[in-house]
């Protein structure tokens, strides 16, 4: 299947950037569906729809912590490569989209009842497409 219908069928079916961002690499990094499905679940809308930091960045920084992240006090080496690698993601993305928050990108408040209806009616499919695909695109490539 390839990308943009796979991230459509799956924003079409309840989930959102974060969760699809993740369940695209999660067998990569070892981990079941629900795993990071329920990681990634309160990402979306750019964090609880608070229209911050987009979802499909959080999605990224999931995995990225999955695949390179410190779980020993002191490895500092491992706590700086993922740091240096969600840095490398943001500045990534930005250079491509102009933007790492939610409501820039779309142009659009979602935290505001105003911003969710025209987001529910599907007024930000194609950017959301567009976001979700680049940051599995800059993720692919670092990791």
């Amino acid at each position: 299947m390839k990308r943009k219908q796979y991230i459509e069928e799956y924003l079409k079916s309840g989930f959102n950037c974060a969760q699809i961002v993740a369940l695209a690499f999660a067998e990569k990094v070892n981990k079941d569906e629900k795993t990071v499905l329920a990681a990634a679940a309160g990402f979306g809308g750019g964090i609880g729809r608070q229209a911050m930091i987009c979802g499909a960045l959080s999605g990224a920084v999931i995995i990225l912590g999955f695949a390179k992240g410190q779980t020993v006090a002191l490895d500092s080496n491992a706590k700086e490569m993922t740091y240096k690698s969600v840095r490398d993601l943001f500045s990534l993305f930005k250079e491509t989209h102009g933007a790492v928050i939610c409501k820039d990108l779309l142009e659009c408040d979602i935290s505001t009842p105003d911003g969710l209806e025209n987001h529910k009616n599907g007024c930000n499919t194609e950017k959301c497409i567009r976001y979700v695909e680049s940051s599995m695109n800059i993720l692919n490539d670092l990791l």
